[in-house]
C-alpha cells in the first residue's frame, strides 16, 4: 500500500489487499458520519468492484487500484481508479433471477448487488489523457452527522 494522500488508498492489484480496501473505505465512510450498517454496505459494493478489476482485469506486475471516499451534500461519491483492462460494468445486463435461481446458478451476481446498493455507477475507459479506468459509485445517504 501507498499512502501519499491519505484520502486515497493505493495499492497493488492483488486479492489479498481486499480487507485493507475495506477497512479504509469504512474508516473513510465512517469518520464523515456514515451510519455503520451503511458504511458495510457500501464496503461490500466496493470489494465486488475491487474483487472483477482484480479477478478479471488482466492486469500486468505494476496494475494498481487507487480508492477515495467523499461526501458532500448528502451524497457519498466512492472512487475506483486502476490501470487494467477496461471493462465497463454498466455493460452487463441484469440477470433475470427466476431463471438463475431456477438452474441454481453460482456467482455473476457481483454487478447486480452493487446496482442494488448503491444509486448510480458511471465508468469512464482510460484514454490518451488519462491512464486510469474510473468507476464511479454514488450513494445517496439521506441522514447525516458529523
Amino acid at each position: 500500500m501507498t499512502m501519499l494522500d491519505p484520502h486515497i488508498y493505493s495499492v497493488h492489484a492483488n486479492i489479498e489487499e481486499l480487507a485493507g480496501i475495506r477497512a479504509f473505505v469504512n474508516q473513510r465512510l465512517l469518520s464523515v458520519g456514515v451510519e455503520s450498517t451503511i458504511a458495510q454496505t457500501l464496503c461490500l459494493a466496493v470489494d465486488e468492484a475491487c474483487s472483477n478489476i482484480i479477478l478479471h482485469g488482466h492486469h500486468h506486475p505494476g496494475s494498481c487500484l487507487k480508492i477515495s471516499v467523499d461526501y458532500a451534500n448528502g451524497i457519498c461519491h466512492i472512487s475506483i481508479k486502476d490501470n487494467t483492462k477496461p471493462f465497463d460494468p454498466n455493460s452487463v445486463q441484469s440477470p433475470d433471477m427466476k431463471s438463475y435461481f431456477k438452474q441454481y446458478s453460482y456467482g455473476g451476481l457481483g454487478i447486480e448487488l452493487m446496482r442494488r446498493i448503491v444509486d448510480g455507477m458511471i465508468y469512464q475507459q482510460a484514454d490518451a489523457d488519462n491512464q486510469w479506468n474510473t468507476l464511479l459509485l454514488k450513494k445517496y445517504l439521506h441522514s447525516h452527522t458529523n
